[in-house]
């Protein structure tokens, strides 16, 4: 369990609560602030992170013809998954398959220029 999830929010009670024991609503104004200047810090550095981590690329694909060999196999798998379902379930779940996620993929290949994956992707729409 991470305990950061409780003892921070209640370390920042027991700080503004000490402030104001000690010093009333000054030191309720000082402590809030700090407070405030904390999470703010944090904040920073993970957006400096995030920016950081955004600016590297995900992978590396080294054969073009390895990476079509994956796109139908990870087809293949979603188009047995789809026709495997008992047909009650498929009634409900094709045309999320088929519609969302599939077409979905079809047209990012479209818009890239990847007809070849895009056609093999629109073949198996079809066949259910």
């Amino acid at each position: 369990m991470n305990f950061s999830r409780i003892l921070i929010p209640i370390a920042v009670i027991a700080f503004v609560a000490g402030a104001w024991h000690q010093y009333k609503w000054p030191g309720v104004a000082v402590s809030t602030g700090a407070v405030v200047m904390w999470i703010l810090l944090h904040f920073t550095r993970m957006v400096t992170v995030l920016s950081r981590a955004s600016n590297r690329p995900v992978g590396h694909v080294s054969s073009a013809v390895m990476l079509n060999a994956k796109l139908k196999k990870g087809v293949n798998l979603i188009t047995d998954f789809r026709d495997s379902l008992p047909a009650e379930i498929q009634a409900q779940t094709t045309p999320y398959i088929n519609n969302v996620f599939l077409t979905g993929l079809m047209n990012k290949k479209n818009e890239k220029g990847k007809k070849e994956h895009a056609d093999y992707v629109k073949s198996k729409i079809a066949s259910k």
